[in-house]
C-alpha cells in the first residue's frame, strides 16, 4: 500500500507478476490517508529518471514503451499531481475510463496547453491524447472499508505468500479418503479435501534501538500565501525526521510498516543532508515491527527473508498492520 513501483514485463500474467520478472523499483510514500505533494512529485520524478535510464540501454523496451496505472485521487491536488505524472513520464496517451468530468478537465487542459506553445513556438512539451473509454457494465466504485481490506492482505501476502497445496497432504495418499476430511459424491466416489499452507515463511530480526536509524516521512511545504510576495520557499520541502528510539519515540512504531533504505541511498543522505536523497531512490523491501520490547530496548522486526537487513536505516509512514 502507498507505494509507486515499475517493473520490466517481458511476458504475460493473469493476475500479480508474470514468472522471471525482474526486481521491481519500488518508492515508499508512506501513507495512507494523504498524500504529500511535494513528495509525491519528488518520488515520481526520480522514477521516471530511472525509467529514461533503463529506457536509454535496453532498445526492446524502448520500442514498446510503458504503461502508467494511476492513483484514483482525481480532486483538487489529486489532479495537479496526475498533470505532473502525465508530464515526468513524458504520456503520449491518456485513457479515461467511464469519466466524464475528467475527460473534459483534461480535455480543455491540453487544449490551452497546446495554444501557448503554438503561439511560444515551443515544441519540446508532450502534449498527449486524450481518449474515452466506455466503462465495464456492473463496475461500482470500491468501498473504503473493501480498500482497507485489499490492503491488509496485500502485506500479509508481501510476508506470507498466496496460499498453496500443500504438496504433503496431497502425495500421502491411501485409505478412504470420506475419513480424512475427504468429501464423497453421489455416485460413490470420493475426493480428498487439499489443505493449503502460505508459500512463504517470515523470518523475526531483533535489533537494539542503538543499531538502526528510523526516519519519519514528512514535508515542510509553505502556501504561496504565507511567503513574502515573489518570494520562494528556499528550504526542500522534502524533509524527514529522525525519531529518538531511546526517548520513548519506539512505543510509536508498535505494527507499524518500515521501509528499508537502499544502502547506496544511505550513503547519498549522508552525504548531502539531503531527505530527498533517502527517500526518492526507492526502497529495498518491508518489515513490520512485531514487538517492542523497553526492558532490553530492542525491536522485533517481521522480515520476509532470512539474514541481516540490507541497510539498518528504515523508513516509517502511517500504515500500520497487524495479523
Amino acid at each position: 500500500p502507498m507505494t509507486a513501483a515499475a517493473v520490466s514485463v517481458e511476458t504475460y500474467a493473469t493476475t500479480g507478476l508474470p514468472p522471471n520478472t525482474v526486481h521491481p523499483l519500488v518508492v515508499y510514500h508512506g501513507s495512507s490517508s494523504q498524500i504529500h505533494p511535494d513528495l509525491f512529485k519528488g518520488q515520481v520524478d526520480r522514477l521516471a529518471q530511472s525509467i529514461d535510464t533503463r529506457l536509454q540501454h535496453d532498445e526492446q523496451a524502448r520500442a514498446s514503451g510503458i504503461i502508467v496505472n494511476t492513483n484514483g485521487w482525481i480532486r483538487d491536488e489529486g489532479y495537479d499531481l496526475l498533470l505532473h505524472a502525465a508530464k515526468a513520464l513524458k504520456i503520449s496517451v491518456l485513457l479515461i475510463l467511464g469519466h466524464d468530468r475528467l475527460y473534459s478537465m483534461l480535455t480543455n487542459h491540453y487544449k490551452k496547453l497546446q495554444k501557448e506553445n503554438e503561439s511560444n513556438n515551443n515544441g519540446t512539451i508532450v502534449i498527449p491524447k486524450v481518449l474515452k473509454l466506455p466503462r465495464s457494465g456492473g463496475v461500482v466504485s470500491r468501498p473504503s472499508s473493501f480498500v482497507r481490506q485489499c490492503r491488509s492482505r496485500a502485506v500479509k501476502r508481501y510476508f506470507y505468500g498466496d496460499l498453496v497445496v500443500d504438496s504433503s497432504s496431497s502425495s500421502s495418499g491411501g485409505g478412504d479418503s470420506s475419513k480424512d476430511g475427504g468429501v464423497k459424491h453421489q455416485d460413490g466416489s470420493s475426493s480428498s479435501k487439499l489443505h493449503r499452507v502460505h508459500q512463504l515463511t517470515p523470518f523475526l530480526v531483533q535489533l537494539p534501538f542503538s543499531d538502526i536509524k528510523v526516519y519519519k516521512l514528512s514535508s515542510m511545504a509553505l502556501s504561496s500565501s504565507l511567503l513574502p510576495v515573489a518570494q520562494l520557499q528556499s528550504t526542500d520541502a522534502i524533509q524527514i525526521q529522525q525519531l529518538d528510539l531511546e526517548s520513548g519515540a519506539a512505543e510509536s512504531l508498535q505494527h507499524a510498516l518500515l521501509g528499508v533504505c537502499h544502502p547506496s541511498a544511505v550513503a547519498a543522505y549522508e552525504a548531502s543532508g539531503r531527505g530527498r536523497d533517502l527517500v526518492t531512490p526507492g526502497v529495498a523491501g518491508f518489515c513490520a515491527v512485531e514487538r517492542i520490547v523497553k526492558e532490553t530496548d530492542q525491536i522485533h522486526l517481521l522480515s520476509p527473508c532470512a539474514g541481516s537487513l540490507p541497510s539498518k536505516t528504515l523508513i516509517v509512514g502511517d500504515i500500520t498492520w497487524m495479523e
